[in-house]
């Protein structure tokens, strides 16, 4: 046996067991060729050499058998015997360090080949449990817990029947089951917590889910180390519990922790996996409101998942993503271009006709509305339309749709006659298909009565807000929600139309108290509402109450906003505003002109609230206040 012929049948070995994506990745096969093909030193070094790269091999691979096979091979064309038993046991040892805890804890066979090679080689029965150097591995190839294993697979048959309460006793006794063993942190102990931590979060359990999860990212670090795919992928599942909970917040930082590990063994990672990961964080940041930085994750998961034919839906919902990022950031130019290329993409790979373009279509017209190309999101939405029409037919949810997305560029547009006549096409329709409860009717309401208290038909509008808040309760019950305070909102202003401020007021601080329930007391969605609500309390002359709210805002602005953003600008004209009314003119001059210094660089010098700040400062000049 040469050495280049060992070299061929190790290859030969990898090619077998490496898939075919696997090859084309991680180019491991070529890798290993070029390295063993190129030792043309002694029959131990080439075997040495081998074993050196398992590591490498068993990170891409996972779950293999390798480097039992060619210990096999070896063995049966008699090529152990240029080995004395020392060093055999020296490069097995080095092997088990490298690779045991990334394989012996999937494959039964593998442990069992590990305690057969162990036992022939070197070893007699039994004494790897007693020898030092097999000390630390000794729990990766120990005999199976046949108890353990029954009461595992008890538990996966019952979740698997549905029957998820006794599959949660199961597990839970396997655990117990598993602690008496042994007091060590094991994978297997990690992986039970993962997978009991999945049940609870399949019962709608956040709480016990990420307790476990936690409990299994110190068994990982303790196993693996910090800086460990496995770690990394924990605090991934982690983040997907919060996601479920509808903590963004708390999700986007464990992301951060398992972007932190991956970052840093990105080349041993599978490109569909961490391609997934990065859309994954690319949506976190979007919900935080950290819309650049949600753009940069998208393009490195595109990156990785737009080679890959499986994942091509999910290239194109990342840049009907990154579209509302851009359109959140005022680059129109940029959010239109996304959202093309989610077309083009669907387009491409199901057909001009397909109504899987549906999403799309309707996306790249928002776009449109956004930039004031209406002629172009007429033309995007017609499409649609006609897609939806075709597809799902004319009294059909997606129809009326479509004709609420065109309803909402005509009353851009001002439009207002046509914009009802579309609006009322889709209340009819989801009306007669879904019902009057139903979201989809409800938020066809809102958008007519938005379009009447625009058109100072207060009656009338009131009535389409207080339907969609009887809907939306009905619906809900005494659990309140973004939806409700929105119409909240909204029928205030219809008050403040009418001129009843002491209901707008009440409206309006009814809505920043469920804001503050689903949000939290400093979530960014208060900001808005306590700007509102200080107008409105400025109108009664409340104007203590309104300072108070401002500041409010101000604290939520800070955490939330840069110092020369929009949102602070807006923010320091309606102080000025406050500050007047209160008698305080140098202080409202003072806010006004910092509040102009920062919306002109981002408003058109004729915006309205410009040009209130520029009243505003003539008006207390001239009145010496």
């Amino acid at each position: 046996m040469t050495e280049i012929s060992l070299a061929k049948a190790s290859v030969e070995i990898l090619e077998l067991r490496l898939p075919n994506t696997l090859k084309r990745k991680f180019k491991l096969v070529a890798n290993s060729k070029h390295f063993i093909f190129n030792c043309s030193r002694r029959l131990e070094t080439c075997l040495a050499t081998i074993i050196k790269h398992m590591k490498t091999i068993l990170f891409a691979l996972y779950t293999t058998n390798f480097f039992f096979s060619v210990f096999k091979y070896c063995r049966s064309k008699n090529v152990l015997r240029f080995f004395n038993k020392i060093q055999i046991k020296k490069m097995l040892i080095k092997t088990i360090r490298n690779c045991s805890a990334f394989v012996l804890p999937k494959t039964k066979k593998a442990a069992s080949l590990l305690r057969r090679e162990v036992q022939l080689h070197f070893i007699e029965p039994s004494a790897y449990q007693t020898k030092s150097f097999f000390l630390p591995y000794g729990k990766y190839f120990s005999n199976t817990n046949s108890q353990y294993e029954s009461l595992l697979s008890s538990a996966r048959d019952l979740r698997e029947k549905g029957n998820l309460d006794d599959a949660l006793a199961s597990y839970l006794e396997a655990e117990k089951n598993l602690s008496e063993a042994s007091n060590e942190p094991t994978p297997t102990k990690m992986k039970l917590k993962v997978e009991i931590a999945s049940l609870y979060e399949q019962r709608g359990d956040i709480k016990p889910c990420l307790d476990l999860l936690f409990e299994a990212s110190d068994i990982s670090k303790a196993c693996f180390g910090e800086k460990d795919m496995e770690t990394g992928r924990i605090f991934a599942r982690i983040a997907s519990s919060y996601d479920q909970a509808g903590l963004v917040f708390d999700s986007l930082q464990a992301k951060l922790a398992a972007q932190n590990i991956f970052s840093q063994i990105e080349h041993k990672m599978e490109p569909d996996y961490l391609g997934k990961f990065y859309i994954s964080l690319a949506k976190s940041y979007a919900d935080n409101h950290q819309f650049g930085r949600s753009i940069e994750a998208a393009l490195k998961g595109i990156h990785l998942l737009e080679k890959i034919p499986e994942n091509i839906d999910l290239v194109a919902t990342a840049y009907s993503n990154m579209s509302f990022c851009a359109l959140s950031l005022r680059n129109y130019t940029q959010a239109i271009e996304y959202a093309q290329k989610a077309v083009d993409i669907l387009s491409s790979s199901h057909g001009k006709d397909s109504v899987m373009l549906y999403s799309a279509l309707a996306n790249l017209g928002q776009c449109h509305d956004r930039a004031k190309n209406y002629s172009e999101s007429i033309e995007v939405k017609m499409r649609a339309l006609e897609l939806a029409q075709k597809h799902a037919g004319q009294d059909s949810s997606l129809t009326a749709n479509a004709y609420n997305n065109l309803g909402y560029t005509y009353y851009l547009m001002k439009e207002h006659e046509k914009a009802l006549e579309f609006y009322n096409k889709a209340r009819e329709t989801t009306e007669s298909v879904l019902g009057e409860s139903h979201p989809a009717t409800l938020d066809i309401y809102l958008n007519i009565g938005s379009l009447l208290l625009e058109l100072k038909e207060l009656d009338q509008a009131m009535e389409f807000f207080n339907k969609y808040l009887n809907g939306v309760e009905e619906g809900e019950g005494d659990k309140k929600s973004e939806e409700y305070y929105r119409g909240l909102t909204l029928r205030a202003r219809v008050h403040q139309g009418k001129g009843s401020l002491i209901a707008a007021i009440e409206d309006l601080k009814l809505a920043v108290e469920i804001a503050g329930q689903v949000h939290g007391a400093e979530g960014i969605e208060l900001h808005y509402l306590y700007l509102h609500l200080a107008r409105a309390l400025m109108a009664a002359k409340e104007f203590e109450s309104a300072s108070d709210a401002l500041n409010k805002a101000k604290k939520i602005c800070e955490k939330h906003f840069h110092e020369d953003s929009v949102e602070k600008g807006l923010l320091l004209e309606a102080m000025a505003e406050c500050k007047a009314r209160q008698g305080k003119g140098t202080e409202a001059i003072n806010l006004a002109k910092k509040s102009i210094a920062i919306l002109q660089a981002h408003l058109p010098s004729k915006h309205p609230a410009i040009l209130a700040n520029q009243r505003l400062i003539e008006y207390v000049q001239s009145q010496g206040i």
